[in-house]
């Protein structure tokens, strides 16, 4: 389970962080136990604050509990691990 904060929009295959009216995102494609983290996205009002860090640390809390391996193909997931 993810934190209340952030969740997994399945149909759109990303998670999301709402913050002030605006939604931070990492984009995935799921097979099985492999997630595979294709892009995160912050909205400008929002860079600089901790958004996409918290974001991803709850994504890669996720597949830990979950038993899921990552493939990070987004370098700002990539740097964050």
């Amino acid at each position: 389970m993810l934190p209340d904060e952030v969740t997994d929009n399945t149909s759109l295959q990303r998670f999301e962080l709402h913050v002030d009216g605006e939604t931070a995102v990492v984009v995935y494609e799921r097979a099985g136990d492999l997630l595979r983290l294709i892009h995160t996205e912050v909205p400008q009002s929002l860079e600089g604050k901790g958004v996409g860090s918290k974001l991803v640390g709850a994504v890669l809390r996720f597949a830990q509990a979950n038993k899921v391996s990552v493939v990070p193909q987004c370098p700002f997931v990539a740097q964050y691990m």
